[in-house]
């Protein structure tokens, strides 16, 4: 943020001892009870422009207040020479904290670079249409109390900073007859109609989905307190969001491409972030936000910029499991291992979860902000004899390593953060739910014949499982000493929570695919394959019929 600041302040300072205009007024006239001083630009086509009365304007003789007219052509008194007033010069009104309101004539084709700077207490600014064609650099930086703007049809050139600091800023428009820029949608910003880029915002911009880059400086130093990123959107530009202190949560969609360095630098309120796959995020991006506790991936492993600590060591990283291997091993901008947790995103109505960590399950658990029901349970007991795996709630905190079954779908659009656990919850005392952590698990059949290891797919179905690779962070229903040498796996299970409310779940039945289908006699006896034989078996649970 220093280095930024400084540079600044470096532009300003080389602006002004560098500037021509920068002199004593050569005369001055009133109107409308106003002394306006002026500088002659071009004695051959006799035009002037507005300045500061006195030779420096960090100390002019008087200073501008109240309402101010200008004219669009104005008498030297010295010569009773007629001139028209064709710009507002480089700090002609800059620091007159007094100033309430300008209007300017329709001659004035140049606003110049830090005309209005610092006028803190200018409301209005008046610039009508078939006027001014440019407004430069800072022209209005730090006029705090400028609330509302009107970009004219004949405006063609304005500088992405023109408006900097204007913190009140809350409606911008652009007249619609002009070519060149727009604020379609009556979005209070100012867009690039060619380019679709918004370069300019304020406090209550509403970003149109045509919109396909936010540009430099857009935001910077605006008060958002938030701020809807369309997915028409595919970068997001230099200091897009700078100093933007009041803005307290984003997502980046994920369209964006690239997010410019320091867009979110000085985002001291920023406690939350959702990047929803963006490939690259340049160096000083999150610099000095340091509110941030909570940053959601929602894709893969992008990679990060240097000086962005906050990104990668102070805020607690969720990502989706399928990646979070991939974030621990990423060389590109490395997360802190300690501060990498799990995030849930919509999926199956059935699944298995399994973490290294201890973590607190409290954000899954009952009616998320969609009203969708996200649940988890564990297998609290299993009774063999009647053919039941019964399940309980689990919330809060779990430890690591235990297996866990899911039920809820999750809302389309929705994230569900596996956050840190604050304490060290104990292993539950019975749990037939085994992890695989956070590495794959190779299950093997067992040589003592009994069918002890079950899979359970999407659809909250069951396989017996033969042997094969069960996924890092998964898990798998251990049924261990309670299933006897024998047949009882060809055994239908049906599964219900403690309450003895069905689960819908169909019950066990034989692998399929890579863990091949078992087909048993009646009596129990495993078969190699389907058999030749026409007689009554039993294969995934079910009885059948071989003719």
């Amino acid at each position: 943020m220093k280095r930024l600041s400084y540079f600044i302040l470096l532009t300003l300072l080389m602006s002004l001892t560098s500037s021509p205009t920068l002199a004593t007024p050569d005369f001055s006239a009133v109107n409308q009870g106003t002394t306006i001083y002026y500088k002659i630009v071009s004695e051959d086509d006799k035009t002037v422009e507005v300045t500061f009365n006195g030779s420096s304007p960090f100390s002019p003789t008087t200073k501008y207040t109240g309402d101010v007219v200008i004219p669009s052509s104005v008498t030297n008194p010295n010569n009773e020479t007629p001139y028209t007033v064709t710009r507002i010069g480089n700090l002609a009104f800059g620091s007159c904290t007094g100033l309430n309101s300008v209007t300017l004539p329709n001659s004035v084709r140049t606003i110049v670079a830090y005309a209005f700077t610092y006028c803190s207490g200018l409301t209005t600014i008046i610039i009508p249409n078939n006027s001014v064609t440019s407004i430069e650099e800072d022209a209005f930086q730090g006029c705090t109390s400028l609330t509302s703007i009107t970009i004219p049809n004949s405006a063609t050139s304005i500088h992405k900073n023109a408006f900097r600091g204007c913190t009140g800023l809350a409606s911008i428009s652009v007249d619609p007859d002009n070519t060149i820029y727009d604020s379609r949608g009556n979005c209070n910003a100012i867009i690039e109609t060619l380019t679709n880029k918004l370069f300019i915002g304020c406090k209550n911009t509403v970003i149109p989905n045509t919109v396909t880059e936010i540009g430099e400086s857009a935001f910077s130093w605006c008060i958002l307190t938030t701020i809807s990123i369309p997915n028409s959107v595919t970068k997001i530009g230099t200091m897009a969001f700078y100093h933007a202190a009041s803005l307290t949560s984003i997502t980046i969609p994920s369209s964006v491409t690239i997010i410019k360095n320091d867009a979110f630098d000085g985002c001291t309120g920023l406690t939350s972030v959702t990047i929803c796959g963006v490939p690259t995020i340049e160096d000083y991006t999150f610099f000095g936000c340091s509110a941030l506790t909570s940053v959601y991936f929602l894709g893969a492993t992008p990679t990060i910029g240097d000086y962005n600590a906050p990104l990668t060591n102070q805020a607690k990283v969720y990502v989706p499991l399928q990646y979070l291997d991939g974030y621990r091993s990423s060389a590109s901008g490395p997360i802190t291992d300690a501060n990498l947790y799990p995030l849930l995103l919509p999926g199956t109505a059935y699944r298995t979860l399994s973490f290294d960590k201890a973590v607190d399950l409290s954000s899954i658990a009952g009616v998320n902000n969609s009203g969708n029901t996200l649940k988890a349970f564990y297998v609290k007991e299993v009774d063999v004899e009647n053919g039941k795996v019964i399940l309980d709630d689990l919330t809060g905190e779990v430890a690591a390593g235990e297996g866990i079954i899911i039920k809820g779908a999750g809302a389309e659009g929705e994230c569900y953060p596996i956050r840190p656990a604050a304490g060290s919850p104990s292993a539950l005392a019975t749990n037939y739910m085994k992890g695989s952590g956070a590495a794959t698990k190779a299950i093997d059949g067992p040589s003592d014949g009994k069918q002890r290891y079950f899979i359970m797919d999407g659809n909250g179905d069951f396989y017996y499982c033969t042997g094969g690779i069960l996924p890092a962070y998964k898990a798998y229903l251990d049924l261990g000493e309670l299933i006897p040498v024998g047949g009882s796996s060809a055994k239908s299970f049906s599964i219900v929570f403690e309450d003895e409310e069905s689960t819908g779940i169909n019950g066990i039945a034989e692998t399929k695919g890579a863990q091949a289908e078992a087909w048993y006699t009646i009596g129990g006896q495993r078969l190699q394959g389907k058999p030749s034989t026409k007689g009554l078996y039993i294969v995934n649970g079910k009885k059948v019929i071989v003719k």
